[in-house]
Order: structure tokens, then sequence, then C-alpha cells
């Protein structure tokens, strides 16, 4: 028995190790998440998008903002380095006469409300260090 559970607990072991490594591949990535507000209110509504500069290795990574929280989980995450930030949020429209609520989510406009300077023609920084677990990175735009 006692056999048995040593060589359960090998191979669970190096299973895990195995699994560890099959993450590497690549740059190294990390899931960043956190708070977007725009004139100290939680952004409803909108998109954060991370895109790779000053050489950082990588594709762009982003994720929704919902009630005023994002996370990045597609492909791993952000790839570790510096990122121009990209903020977009809409208000919610209905066409005129027409009850928000009863439209098909296609139908509904998506108003963009925040200035370019946070999105298009952004001047927002973030450099993504190594290192283990999520980072928090909140947007407090004014």
């Amino acid at each position: 028995m006692q056999s048995m559970t040593s060589h359960f607990m090998g191979l669970a072991a190096l299973l895990v190790a195995l699994i560890g490594c099959a993450g590497n591949e690549g740059p190294e990535r990390r899931v960043v998440n956190g708070r977007v507000t725009f004139e100290g209110k939680p952004v409803d509504d909108g998109n954060v998008r991370f895109r790779p500069i000053k050489g950082t290795p990588g594709q762009n990574c982003g994720g929704p903002i919902r009630e005023g929280q994002y996370t990045t989980k597609a492909s791993g995450g952000v790839t570790v380095g510096t990122h121009r930030v990209e903020i977009l949020a809409y208000h919610l429209k209905a066409p005129p006469g027409v009850d928000i609520d009863s439209l098909d989510p296609d139908e509904i406009i998506r108003q963009a409300y925040i200035p370019l300077r946070y999105n298009v023609q952004s001047e927002l920084e973030y450099t993504v260090e190594s290192g283990r677990g999520p980072v928090t990175k909140n947007f407090d735009l004014e």
C-alpha cells in the first residue's frame, strides 16, 4: 500500500511539472485586472486593450469592462513589458421612441464617451512586471 501511494504521488508530481512547463511557450504573460472609472463613476460597458510598445513582444490583449471591472484572461494574459492602454466606454441607447429593454443586443446603439486621449489617441502606458499571479491595475480617468 505504501508503495502504491508513493508511486501515485510521484506520478502526480510529474504531471504537475509537465503541465507547468506547457504554459511557458512564448513570451511571459500575466493576467491584469482592475477597476475603470471615468469622472469618479464606474464604467458600466466598455473594453480595455493593452498594445505592446517599446520592443515588448506579443499581441494585443484586452477584455470587457462590466460594472467598472475588467480582466485580461485571453491567451493567458498580457505579455510582460510596456503597453499603450486603450480604454473604450459606451452609453447604451435605443433609437428614439423605442424602449431599450425591447431590443436585441445587436440593435442597441453604443455611443462612445471616453475622450480620445484614453482610446484611439491614448496617452496611457503601463508596464507589466515579470512575476507570478494576477496584477491589479486601476484606471481612474478624468
